[in-house]
């Protein structure tokens, strides 16, 4: 009986928006690269519950170390990190020259013991 006909009409009434609330970010996350595949370059986007010691490195399939993008203590939040091929390593000093095909990276969030509590890992793709 509180049918109404079909129709292609959609009709919303906003009533109230509320821009004051806080995110709260309730725990540690990596997200998925973008663009993916990359070339030259890709941002790896992550997420810390609280100001922690995070590593954020690249292996190769072979699970050799191909670059460190982050080795510090990073605040709470939402971060961005880019990953760029042909680009010297900062920790290393050495040229990244990779070949097409997938890596792995990984986030390691380290507690003040030095012991991993947080570790994800995630594949991506490098095409020439």
């Amino acid at each position: 009986g509180n049918q109404s006909a079909p129709s292609e009409e959609i009709f919303i009434n906003l009533t109230s928006v509320t821009t004051n609330d806080l995110m709260t970010i309730n725990d540690y996350r990596l997200y998925q690269n973008y663009p993916n595949p990359f070339n030259p370059s890709t941002v790896i986007p992550f997420r810390l519950k609280e100001k922690s010691y995070a590593k954020l490195r690249v292996y190769n399939i072979n699970g050799e170390l191909v670059s460190v993008l982050v080795n510090k203590v990073m605040e709470a939040g939402y971060h961005e990190v880019t990953f760029e091929v042909n680009k010297t390593d900062e920790e290393t000093d050495k040229i990244t020259k990779i070949a097409s095909g997938i890596y792995l990276y990984k986030l390691d969030v380290i507690n003040d013991r030095n012991i991993p509590f947080y570790s994800e890992v995630k594949k991506m793709l490098f095409i020439k």
